[in-house]
């Protein structure tokens, strides 16, 4: 199985205001983003790009998956070599990924529900996977994923 999903925490800022302080002005429409302008953003709301902890729906295959800002990704799984490949974010949302050797890219529609992050393949459902944000951006702690 080569196509692998990337890309699980909730990050939750609180901000407290002070009573003296002014209301802030409210704005004047809101507006909603379409998927291409928050395609930037994981379902944690951080940069689609760091290392993560990729584990399949049954639990028996994980990988660590060094996903780099500059397109390209690395994933890591005991006992194999790394495998190099390439990412994007389609128009949908989607994280799509090109792995070494594969004419085609798997794309994953991803979510964040009750507190946990899965990607699940777009053309297979059945191929989902639940993502653990290990690294924001930093490269995978391996010497054979570079």
């Amino acid at each position: 199985m080569r196509r692998f999903a990337s890309i699980a925490a909730i990050t939750a800022f609180a901000l407290a205001g002070c009573d003296s302080a002014p209301e802030p002005a409210a704005p004047a429409a809101q507006q909603s983003l379409s998927p291409a302008e928050t395609a930037m953003t994981a379902p944690d709301g951080l940069p689609p790009y760091g290392v993560f902890r990729v584990t399949s729906a049954d639990g028996e295959t994980r990988i660590m998956q060094n996903i780099k800002e500059d397109g390209t990704l690395t994933n890591v799984m005991a006992g194999t070599e790394p495998v190099s490949g390439t990412w994007e974010t389609n128009a949908d949302g989607d994280f799509c990924l090109t792995m070494e050797g594969d004419a085609e890219a798997s794309c994953y529609a991803q979510e964040m529900k009750d507190g946990t992050w899965t990607a699940t393949n777009v053309a297979n459902p059945e191929d989902a996977w639940t993502v653990s944000r290990v690294m924001g951006s930093e490269v995978l702690p391996t010497d054979n994923a570079s």
